[in-house]
């Protein structure tokens, strides 16, 4: 017979530990006391400043260069699916199914105005990058190079007395 190592549960255990841990944030929060912030709003009393990291990205007019490497790299389609494969893996005896399987699904869902050629280009771009492999890899090695010169230019900086 096997013995059960796992300790039943005490519940008496658990609110103490909660109780112990209202209490030390308490003493806590009154060490440092809530700071008063105004948050700027805009004229429909909105808060400015409260957006998403993405959001803010795209409204900015300086980019990064993960961010350049990730547009050279993975080109936006203009539909999210074949975007989302960009950075999939498509296996070689699924190549042709998948791209017959997508040409065939974004016709049927095209407007009047989209060409046919226009939709096989953009799937073939999308599988081929997902195919290949290589944009998940390059993205890699940018981003790794990135980090690195950020992290001597942060050296550089503490080395000669900067922050």
């Amino acid at each position: 017979m096997v013995e059960n190592l796992t300790p039943e549960p005490n519940e008496e255990e658990d609110i103490d530990n909660v109780s112990a841990a209202n209490e030390l944030y308490d003493e806590l929060s009154e060490v440092v006391p809530e700071r008063d912030v105004e948050v700027p709003t805009d004229e429909n009393g909105d808060e400015i400043g409260r957006k998403s990291l993405t959001e803010r990205e795209e409204e900015s007019p300086n980019k990064s260069d993960v961010r350049i490497a990730t547009e050279t790299l993975f080109p936006d389609t203009g539909d999210s699916m074949l975007n989302l494969l960009q950075v999939s893996e498509v296996f070689p005896e699924s190549y042709r199914p998948l791209q017959s399987m997508l040409v065939k699904d974004r016709i049927k869902n095209a407007s009047l105005d989209e060409s046919v050629v226009d939709i096989i280009v953009r799937v073939n771009t999308a599988e081929s990058i997902a195919f290949s492999r290589e944009g998940r890899f390059d993205e890699l090695a940018i981003i790794g190079v990135a980090n690195r010169a950020k992290n001597e230019e942060a050296n550089n900086n503490k080395m000669f007395g900067g922050y």
